[in-house]
Formats: C-alpha cells, structure tokens, sequence
C-alpha cells in the first residue's frame, strides 16, 4: 500500500476519514518507526506544514496537524526532522517566536516535538536550541512551557535524553554567559534541576511509537555523579558573582536549598566552602543562612566530620554580633525550625533561646537606656520579617518590669499603632504583665488598644 498508493493517501484517503480514522492511521504511523514509505509520507506533510501550507486533508489546519506531527518525531531520523525545524525556525525574527503559531507549528506541538527530538543524541542540541529560543519568549505559563521543559533537560538522571550530562553543559555555558540578565536566568532553572536529588519529569519525550530508543543517561557511579554535581556548583559559582543583584541573590538561594542534598551525596565540603561566603548584607540573609547551617548541623552531621561540625558551630556562633541589639535580633527574630528543639517525637537537643531570652531581659532592666530609638525602629517592623519572636521577650520582660519603665516606652513610641502584628504579641504582653498594675499614666491608651 505505501509503496503503489502513498500520493493517494494524501489527496483522496485522508479527506475522507473522519477525524477517528486519521487518528488510528498516525498512530500506525508512529508504529511503523522509519518504514521509508510511510517515513516519505509523514516527511512530506511535516514539510508542508513548516511551510505554512494547509493540509488538503485538514482543511481546519488542526485535528490532523496535531498528529502529523506527533507521528514525524517517530517516523522520521531524527537529525533530519531537527534539521529540518532549524532550517525553517532557526530564521524566525523574535516577534514570531511570541506568537501561538511558529512556521506553521503550533506551540502546543512544537515544545513536545521538541522534547522527543532531545532524547536522542544525534538531534539534542537543534532541539535543545530551539527550545531556548521558545523560553526566551516564554507565552506559555502552564501547559507546553518550554522553559521547564529546557530547564528539566539538566537533571541529572531524568533529564529525558541519552546525551551524557557533560556534553549538554556547553548549552549551558552559553546561557550563563549571555549579556542580559534577563537571559541568564534560565540558567538559574536548569541549575536548580542539576542539583536537586528528587527528580520528576513526565513520559512524553519517551513516547516515540515503534521506535527503540536509546538509553536515557543516568550516572554509573557515585564519582560521576558528584563530577556533574560539581560541574553545576562551578557555574552557579559564577551567576552567585553576577552583577545584576536579584540574579545573584537568586543564585545563593538556590544553594541554600540544595546545601543539604550534596551533602547527602558527599559533597560536604564543596556545599560548607561555598555557604561561608554567603552574603549577609541583611537580617533575612543571615537568618537564612543560619537556618541552612542549622538544619546541616542538626540532620547531616553523620555526612560530615568532626572538623567539619566544627567549623560550622564556629561559623554559626560568628553569625552573631558582639552588641545587646544584635543578640536581640538573633533571638527575638525568626528562627530556625531546629531551633525548636524536636524532630518530630524525638528531642535531639534542647533550644537555647529561653535561657538567651531571660538573659537580655535581665541586662534590659538594669539598664534600660539598652532599649535604644533604632531597637524600637526594629520592633515595629512586621513581625514574619524580622522581630518574629519578640513576644516571649516582652512576656518575660513584662513580667520583671515591675515599675512599668517599659510600658512608659511602649506608650511613648506608640508600638501598637504602627505595627498590629508586634501590637498583639510583644507590645500587648508588656501591658498585660506590667501595664495593669503598675501605670496610672494613660488610661484612655489602654482602652484604645482593647485592654479591660
């Protein structure tokens, strides 16, 4: 039948199918592999699409086109059908990669396409192209986005295609040098995907019809699966120097979070070398940062050695400056979950900041002139922020501060008007174990705030 009737499929068979019947002939289609008669029939129409000319047998340029070309990534050598994409495509000015339809290809095909094309090694890096050039001018936020679909091709065993993890990077290279910021930022994506152990992606790259593809690529042994590891570390290192502020920021972020992972992988070394320099240009940096060193220290220790948990108590401690105000903000701010002191059901150690807390209060009423205009700017600021947990200071102080001196500042510095969130913890302590009983000063402020 392909080799006496294949031009007759095209004008008089397909015509007149109903929609069910072209779908069973691609899905033979995607069966028959690279049959070179049914691999010419699909060729032909892949080109006239590309093209831009309507299909005589889908005057709707849909239903059918859909699967023309779902059937050409199997039916057809890859490399051919990439070359092909890049010939038409590769030429596209930027306004058309925005639109819906590219060189006759719809982008809910074309990104799928694509990803099949990736698997293979011989057509990975026209795909792969390609593919950055649709993130580049990202439509699509959801469904066939091609930036996670780009991004996913750097996980480091599911990254849906055989080519090994080294000789993708220089795609990556090339987007970590791009000029724009803007255009950097996929990197930040794909080295996310690179670094993280819970890898998921989905089936379609593999859905290929009768084609017997090759192996996806995963690491053989532990070695080469720090060396791509590291080889992702290397180029985080630089987007972490980047000179656009929220990239860079954006890059160390992406450290924090997978610090304990490449630890678990033996990498702990790498992960404490790279954390120690960390900026901490605010109060958020240097809790996030100590959050992360925490969290190693509490759940990876058996990863690391005796110097190593070392070091990192050192550096834990240097977080911390040497003022009142600064162990205030260490203790009175937003602290880690390991802080807490449980794991679940199982204490694995006690928290030190009840004994912290009573210990800046003590120093805070025999010398209230601690409590300075710039520690009273930090109090109001939003508590999920910065003074997260002032409330067990100002229970405690409130408690001690028998002659109402605190209470005096809260008023005069009128705390609860400009922050509702310290106003019903720190503040509102301060009135419930001081105020009540030790001021008659303002009675009207009481009732203003709510207190009987």
């Amino acid at each position: 039948m392909w080799r006496d009737r294949v031009d007759d499929i095209e004008t008089t068979l397909l015509p007149s199918l109903s929609n069910e019947g072209r779908a069973a002939l691609f899905d033979r289609l995607r069966d028959l592999g690279e049959h070179p008669w049914a691999a010419r029939f699909v060729r032909d129409r892949m080109r006239a699409v590309l093209s831009g000319a309507r299909s005589a047998a889908a005057p709707d340029g849909g239903h059918d086109m859909t699967l023309a070309v779902a059937a050409a990534a199997a039916a057809l050598p890859p490399r051919e059908t990439a070359r092909d994409l890049e010939r038409t495509l590769g030429q596209a000015p930027d306004e058309a990669w925005r639109r819906n339809t590219i060189g006759g290809l719809s982008r809910r095909d074309l990104v799928p396409l694509l990803a099949r094309l990736a698997w293979h090694e011989e057509s990975f890096v026209i795909a792969a192209g390609l593919l950055r050039k649709l993130s580049d001018h990202e439509t699509e936020p959801w469904a066939n986005n091609a930036t996670s679909v780009w991004e996913g091709l750097f996980r480091v065993y599911l990254g849906g295609t055989s080519l090994p993890f080294d000789r993708r990077l220089p795609l990556l290279d090339e987007v970590v040098g791009r000029s724009q910021a803007n255009l950097r930022r996929p990197a930040l994506g794909a080295l996310r995907e690179a670094l993280g152990i819970m890898e998921v992606r989905d089936a379609d790259a593999e859905d290929q019809g009768g084609r017997i593809l090759d192996e996806e690529w995963h690491p053989t042994s532990q070695t080469e699966d720090q060396s791509a590891r590291r080889a992702a570390l290397e180029r985080l290192d630089t987007l972490c120097d980047d000179g656009d502020d929220d990239l860079a920021r954006d890059a160390w972020s992406i450290l924090l979070d997978a610090a304990r992972s490449l630890i678990k992988l033996g990498l702990s070394e790498d992960v404490i070398r790279r954390l120690e320099q960390v900026p901490r240009q605010t109060d958020e940096d240097v809790y996030l940062l100590r959050q992360c060193m925490q969290e190693i220290l509490a759940w990876e220790k058996d990863a690391l050695s005796d110097d190593q948990q070392e070091r990192i108590r050192a550096f834990l401690a240097s977080l911390t400056g040497p003022t009142w105000f600064d162990r205030l903000r260490r203790w009175a701010g937003p602290r880690a979950f390991a802080e807490y002191g449980q794991d679940g059901d199982d204490v694995i150690a006690e928290s030190p900041a009840p004994s912290a807390t009573d210990e800046l209060v003590d120093q805070a009423v025999s010398n209230p002139a601690l409590l300075t205009n710039d520690v009273w700017a930090w109090l109001k600021s939003p508590a999920s922020t910065a003074a997260a947990n002032a409330w067990p200071f100002a229970e405690r102080l409130g408690r001690k501060d028998v002659e109402g001196r605190w209470l005096s500042m809260v008023y005069d510095h009128d705390t609860l008007h400009h922050n509702a969130a310290l106003g019903v913890s720190a503040s509102f302590e301060l009135l419930r174990f001081a105020g009540l009983r030790c001021s008659t000063r303002a009675p009207s402020f009481f009732q203003g705030v709510g207190v009987p």
